[in-house]
Parts: structure tokens; C-alpha cells; sequence
């Protein structure tokens, strides 16, 4: 009988060692500017919805991950220990899954509330984009609900619907319902990934040492992965779709944002799978392959953390309750 084979697959990120103190501090400061935005977004009536929490949640959680990596960078004896590794592994795997769970059901709402039917004597234009750095005036402020701001202002471009005035649109039940399905599909498509990483980040460490618990941890966090690859591409071919065939329907650029977060959440799901290719004998290994040198620890951050960082920042900076027509409820 073989010897069963002593390597387990590599720690995406590695194991926090020297070469993880700057880049963890920068990213631990860098989410913590975003915390009053997050609150902002979470506390004001004008934008709070169900539909951010979990990028919310996400961005509070990557100021304690990078911290405790940060100071085991500096202390070698918590480096192995089983909490902080399995930790890590899960807050890596479920970190962007989080940020396009909150992109799908956004779509889903926007994709549904434009097979609606417009009545022409009621407004039918939505309200505008609401960045951080918007210019909007008091003007814009006090107008009517529902009203297109002026031309110029800097959110005007940014519309949930682009309708022309007393134009009548037909209410289209079909599609409603193929958007629905299309919703349930996504959403068990996410709470699959989200139970398979969850299965990984617990056998992980396991693994190091019990080669069937390394085969379950890799086959896991291989399927995790595979599927939110196709899950964002889903949901940028629906908004596409949904555009180009419904252009006064749709609204361009709120489209096209959503698919932009999809194209940056992308980087990271596509690096991920490239990583899991890796395995190492020790997770302190410093050969080629363990994810642990100084050239693998630059690409973890260039290539996983900063994207999730713009992602879930842009998405933060909308006011989604606005522009998507999104409320407290799950269908808006």
C-alpha cells in the first residue's frame, strides 16, 4: 500500500509571517476610513436598506482580519494555531462572496421594478445617484420625489429608469417572472458556495495533518469558488441582457455600474482558483507553491484584497435605495 502524500493544499494568503505587517496595516487603515461611510449609509433614512448589510458587515470584519494579521505577523507563536488559520480561511473565502450576494439582490430588485408598467401621469423617472461626492443643491434637495434633477448636476446621469416623458410602458408579467426564477436560481447558487466554504475554512487545518480531511478541504473550496465564478457571470449577463433588450426600461449607467462591481469581484474568484492549485508540506514552508514568499504575498493583496476593497466601496458610495429603487424588504 502507497504512502498517502504528506502535502495539503496551500493557505490562500499563506500564513501571516514579516512580509504581511505593511500591507495589513495599510488595508486595516484603509477599511477603517470606510467605517463612516458604512454607518452613514446604515443610519440615514435617505439610504438605509437590508441590501448593503452584508458588504456593511463585511468591511467592519476586514479591519479586525487585517489587524490580528497584522500582530501575527509579528508574533510567531499564533501563526499555526488552528482558530486563527481556519479564521482566516473563511473570512477569505466568504469576504467577496458577501459583497456579490449584495450585487445580485440589488439587480434583482432593479431588473424587477422595470417590468412594471409606467403610468403617464404619475413620475416614472427614479431618483438620482447619491455619491460622496455628489454637488447636488438644495435646489435638488427640496425637488419632488420621483422628478429628474437639472441638467448638470453630478448624480443626474445616474437613473433607475430612462423613460420619456408620458411615455406609456406595458406592465410585462413574463418577465417578471423570468427574473424571479433567475433570483431563486442566484440565491441557491450563493448559499451553496456560502456552505461549501464553510465546510472548507473547518477542515482546513484539520488537513495539515489528516490527508482525507485535505482532499475535503480542496475539493470544497475548489467547488465554493467554481461556483460564484459562474454565479457573477450570471448576474452580468442578466443586467446585460436586460439593457439590450429594454433600453427605456433599464437605465444605462446604473446598469453598467453593477456590472463593474461583477468585473472586480472577478479578480479574486479567478486568483483564487489559480492559487488553489498550490499545495505546501508545512504552513510555515517558504518554497515555491506555499503561498508564504514575498512575491505570492503581493499578488494575495493585489489580486484578492485591493478589488474587494473598490468593490465594496463603490457599492458603499451609492445610496442603492435611490438609484435601485431598493427599500426595506426584499423584493424593494
Amino acid at each position: 500500500m502507497s504512502a498517502e502524500p504528506t502535502k495539503f493544499p496551500s493557505p490562500i494568503g499563506g500564513v501571516p509571517n514579516q512580509h504581511d505587517l505593511a500591507p495589513a496595516v495599510v488595508f486595516a487603515v484603509a477599511y477603517a476610513i470606510t467605517i463612516p461611510l458604512v454607518v452613514y449609509r446604515l443610519t440615514s433614512k435617505k439610504s438605509r436598506n437590508i441590501f448593503c448589510i452584508a458588504t456593511a458587515v463585511f468591511a467592519i470584519e476586514r479591519v479586525v482580519d487585517f489587524s490580528f494579521r497584522a500582530v501575527e505577523a509579528e508574533k510567531p507563536n499564533l501563526r499555526t494555531t488552528s482558530f486563527w488559520v481556519n479564521w482566516l480561511q473563511s473570512a477569505y473565502t466568504m469576504g467577496f462572496i458577501s459583497i456579490a450576494g449584495d450585487v445580485g439582490n440589488i439587480a434583482r430588485v432593479f431588473l424587477l421594478k422595470s417590468t412594471r408598467g409606467s403610468d403617464p401621469s404619475a413620475s416614472a423617472a427614479a431618483p438620482s445617484l447619491d455619491l460622496l461626492a455628489s454637488s447636488g443643491t438644495d435646489a435638488d434637495e427640496e425637488r419632488p420625489a420621483g422628478t429628474p434633477k437639472a441638467e448638470g448636476s453630478a448624480a443626474a446621469s445616474m437613473t433607475m429608469f430612462d423613460v420619456r416623458e408620458a411615455e406609456v410602458l406595458e406592465d410585462e408579467p413574463k418577465r417578471r417572472t423570468l427574473i424571479e426564477r433567475w433570483g431563486l436560481v442566484t440565491l441557491l447558487m450563493r448559499l451553496t458556495a456560502l456552505a461549501l466554504g464553510g465546510v472548507y475554512s473547518g477542515f482546513y487545518f484539520g488537513g495539515t495533518t489528516d490527508h482525507s480531511k485535505a482532499v475535503t478541504a480542496q475539493q470544497t473550496r475548489y467547488a465554493s469558488d467554481i461556483i460564484m465564478v459562474v454565479y457573477l457571470q450570471l448576474v452580468i449577463a442578466v443586467l446585460l441582457w436586460a439593457y439590450l433588450t429594454r433600453p427605456k426600461r433599464v437605465a444605462r449607467r446604473p446598469t453598467l455600474f453593477l456590472v463593474a462591481i461583477c468585473l472586480l469581484l472577478d479578480i479574486p474568484a479567478i486568483y483564487r482558483l489559480a492559487a488553489m492549485a498550490n499545495y505546501t508540506d508545512s504552513l510555515l514552508s517558504m518554497a515555491p507553491g506555499s503561498l508564504n514568499g514575498p512575491h505570492a504575498k503581493a499578488v494575495f493583496y493585489v489580486l484578492h484584497i485591493a478589488p474587494e476593497l473598490f468593490a465594496g466601496t463603490l457599492l458603499m458610495s451609492v445610496n442603492v435605495r435611490e438609484v435601485y429603487g431598493v427599500g426595506g424588504g426584499m423584493r424593494g
